[in-house]
């Protein structure tokens, strides 16, 4: 935080980062865990991007919040050890502690502000993949799951300002959604229109076009079901399904009758013909 960086303590700090690194839910975060064995390197926060099965990359931060503990850690590059499980490192620190360039180059750099985190500089990929023991022994820790900001950490400033800044976003995301509906609704108090009534009004409007429907399908059905037997009324539509269905097979029974008819005719003419060729007891006494 430009000019006050001793409001945050180191704790504070890295549970500030590990929420904003892990990005909706998107990267998991784990805080001061080790990494290979269990009595490997500590990293203050560690990430890793999910849905990366091809190449699967840890991220370490080391979080620090005084010269003195800044000036240890690159003495003696304890760093350095992260990158035997880690693909990359960065200091994280308040803004003021110092210059990017006290820095190795190879590091990420990321600065706390009175507005949030800021990237001073990208780290260099130059540590190593995940291996299966480290992200297994991540999983048995599982990744850190964080509540939303409460405060704890916060200046009553910065609580004012994060809440400013929660209110602005909310009104960016909602005002295309519901700013036309909201404006229709000021117009009309504006205008003396009771919104309740009107609401009533178009209710009862989609009611009564509804009924319309319902009046003119009867209408359109009305002739079909009465040519079958049927009469069609609003009580009766329940069961119109039922009378149909039992008028086709009523008439499907019909129209089998019909075909035995017609075949059985067809088998009459045929044996009068073959009568009509048989001959006579004259004919075969004269033959």
């Amino acid at each position: 935080m430009s000019g006050k960086p001793d409001v945050w303590n180191h704790d504070a700090l890295a549970v500030d980062l590990a929420r904003k690194l892990m990005h909706d839910g998107k990267v998991w975060c784990w805080l001061n865990s080790t990494i290979g064995a269990w009595s490997g390197p500590r990293p203050d926060v560690m990430t890793y991007r999910r849905y990366t099965y091809d190449n699967p990359q840890i991220h370490a931060y080391e979080i620090k919040v005084s010269r003195s503990d800044l000036a240890s850690d690159l003495n003696s590059d304890k760093w350095r050890k992260y990158l035997e499980h880690c693909q990359s490192v960065t200091f994280a620190m308040p803004s003021g502690l110092c210059h990017k360039d006290e820095i190795p180059r190879e590091c990420g750099v990321m600065f706390r502000t009175g507005r949030g985190w800021r990237v001073e500089r990208r780290p260099h990929n130059i540590g190593s993949g995940c291996s299966i023991q480290s992200m297994a022994k991540l999983l048995t820790e599982h990744p850190l799951r964080l509540a939303p900001p409460d405060g704890k950490y916060l200046s009553d400033w910065q609580r004012d300002g994060l809440s400013r800044l929660a209110g602005d976003k909310f009104q960016r995301g909602a005002g295309e959604r519901y700013g036309h509906a909201l404006a229709r609704l000021a117009r009309d108090v504006a205008d003396g229109v009771d919104p309740a009534g009107k609401a009533k009004e178009q209710a009862d409007k989609i009611i009564a076009d509804a009924k319309a429907e319902a009046e003119s399908i009867i209408g359109w059905l009305a002739p079909a079901c009465e040519a079958v037997g049927i009469k069609l009324d609003r009580n009766s539509l329940w069961g119109l399904r039922t009378d149909l269905a039992a008028r086709v097979r009523a008439l499907d029974t019909d129209a089998r009758c019909r075909s035995a008819t017609v075949a059985l005719e067809a088998a009459r003419r045929e044996i009068d013909r073959a009568l009509k060729n048989v001959p006579s007891d004259e004919q075969l006494d004269a033959a």
